[in-house]
């Protein structure tokens, strides 16, 4: 497995986050808002409680798979998808939605797929811009089963992850 991303200096962050399993990709493609700042988390109009958020920024954040996938406890077909998430006070979920090729704040619940808990964590420094990882289980010696690991993604002092595997 390979951990890649695209490096933009000129923007100075990560856009995109891919993962190979074995000759199949898997590609998280999003806008990369910042925090300039800001205190975005539970701020009305960038992160808002209790509303459908658009993770990310401009066009809505895209999850193209080439393989099935288990994220969380959902098995996901190979496909194309939308990524958004739900903040509330007492937990996060992320919702991958069956629309695709639509801007960001053009949400729509009838197209869900999935919603899926997250596990939340506080950041000790906070993240200057929306970053997401997909991080492969390394292990030694290598596993027989599927590739898996974890779908990870941070903004500010707050880090959501899942985690994820190829098939069921």
């Amino acid at each position: 497995m390979l951990i890649d991303s695209r490096f933009d200096a000129k923007e100075g962050g990560w856009f995109g986050a891919l993962n190979l399993a074995g000759p199949a990709r898997i590609t998280i493609d999003y806008g990369q808002p910042h925090l300039r700042g800001r205190n975005v988390i539970g701020m009305p109009g960038v992160v808002p409680w209790d509303t459908v958020w658009r993770t990310g920024a401009n066009m809505s954040t895209e999850l193209a798979t080439e393989v099935d996938l288990t994220i969380g406890n959902t098995f996901v077909p190979r496909g194309v998808y939308t990524l958004f998430s739900l903040p509330t006070r007492n937990g996060w979920k992320l919702v991958i939605s069956k629309e695709v090729n639509q801007w960001g704040t053009d949400y729509d619940a009838s197209k869900d797929f999935a919603r899926i808990d997250l596990r939340q964590r506080t950041l000790a420094e906070p993240v200057e811009s929306l970053t997401f990882w997909l991080v492969p289980a390394i292990e030694n010696p290598p596993s027989k089963i599927f590739p898996h690991g974890v779908l990870r993604f941070a903004w500010g002092n707050t880090e959501l992850s899942t985690d994820w595997r190829v098939g069921h």
